[in-house]
């Protein structure tokens, strides 16, 4: 199977590996992997009536709910993009909150107070999905505004209210009317995985890799590490970022920056970018589990979070089929308790 699955992460397009793959999962009664993999063949739609028929009969009718949740180690070593440099995320981690805090903006005036509702406990399909990604996740649970009659999917902003950090995530039309629940929980997960610490410190620099880097920068160099630049800007930055942290985190900050430092770590936040954008797609095709309407969705809208899109729908499609039927994305679905059994 090995030779097989790397056939297909080389070329994800090509039906042929994934037929063979297919035929290979059925004749061993590995049922979710086979599932899996017809619905590859399903997006391509290159799927014959019989897998199409299998993957029907076999897949349940409704979203299945994690028996637990994504754990630290699952995370890592099974879901995050290999591309996603562990060392720049390690050190986004550590300064997130703080640059969160440092670049957050006040809630702006047409998000009303009567929009926000309590993901927790309001009975809406969307904000459901809200809450069952936060504890899978094990992300804090965001403020939540419905703004129906406004276009659009979804946004998530860094802003605060009265002195306080409130990371929000505002839902629109295209995703209150349109989403079956699988597409729905595609949708939002992928959204929700944004609220991990590193994710959350691209958020906060709204998306710029660029401006990533630079703050990334400025805390190599108030640690005492070269870094070129404008060293007047870069002390300003580094300012408001160290005046933030404890001294525990900046001796954390140091040691990762030291080994980062002696491994050659480059500091490429468009490729940590661009494979960040893919880590959240893996989590939201684990939380919709169904890469049918993953490849809905984004046929939809490749990029829903008002940002630019840094991958084509056709380039996220292709990473979701390399990860949807490989042995990660099993592994992670059977420890979450989502893998179809019979």
């Amino acid at each position: 199977m090995r030779p097989l699955q790397e056939a297909i992460a080389d070329d994800p397009t090509n039906p042929a590996s994934l037929r063979n793959l297919y035929d290979l999962y059925q004749r061993a009664y590995q049922d979710d992997r086979a599932c899996c993999v017809a619905e590859a063949l399903m997006v391509l739609h290159k799927a014959s009536p019989g897998q199409t028929l299998w993957r029907g009969q076999h897949r349940p009718r409704s979203l299945p709910a994690a028996r637990q949740s994504l754990s630290p180690e699952l995370l890592r070593h099974h879901v995050v993009h290999p591309d996603q440099d562990p060392y720049l995320s390690a050190m986004l981690t550590l300064i997130a909150p703080a640059l969160a805090a440092w670049r957050a903006r006040e809630t702006p005036a047409q998000l009303e107070p009567s929009a926000r509702v309590d993901a927790a406990v309001h009975p809406s399909d969307a904000a459901r999905m809200v809450k069952y990604a936060q504890r899978v996740l094990g992300v804090d649970l965001p403020d939540l505004y419905l703004q129906p009659g406004s276009q659009g999917d979804l946004t998530l902003l860094n802003l605060e209210r009265n002195g306080v950090l409130h990371p929000t995530l505002v839902l629109f039309d295209g995703l209150l009317d349109r989403r079956k629940e699988p597409e729905l929980g595609f949708v939002v997960a992928r959204a929700m995985a944004d609220l991990y610490q590193p994710h959350f410190a691209f958020v906060a620099v709204d998306r710029s890799p660029a401006a990533l880097r630079l703050v990334l920068g400025a805390c190599i160099h108030a640690l005492g590490f070269p870094f070129e630049g404008d060293a007047a800007a870069l002390d300003v930055i580094a300012h408001e970022i160290m005046g933030r942290i404890s001294r525990s985190t900046r001796r954390r900050l140091s040691e990762v920056v030291t080994r980062a430092m002696q491994r050659g770590v480059e500091l490429d936040c468009e490729r940590w970018a661009d494979a960040a954008e893919l880590t959240s797609c893996r989590v939201g095709l684990l939380l919709g589990g169904d890469l049918c309407s993953a490849g809905r969705a984004l046929e939809h809208d490749p990029s829903p979070l008002c940002a630019p899109a840094r991958h084509s729908h056709e380039d996220l499609r292709d990473e979701l089929i390399r990860y949807g039927v490989s042995d990660d994305y099993f592994a992670v679905r059977s420890a979450l308790g989502i893998d179809v059994t019979v």
